[in-house]
């Protein structure tokens, strides 16, 4: 499988902590709230 690295620069304030989950293959997603 590739590596693939996606960057993204958001500017807001966020809404609460962002919420970290672990996948399968040791991958991580991150989900937050942006007000913008």
């Amino acid at each position: 499988m590739n590596n693939l690295n996606n960057t993204v620069q958001l500017i807001g304030r966020l809404g609460a902590d962002p919420e970290v989950k672990t996948l399968k293959g040791d991958r991580r997603v991150a989900r937050m709230r942006l007000a913008t």
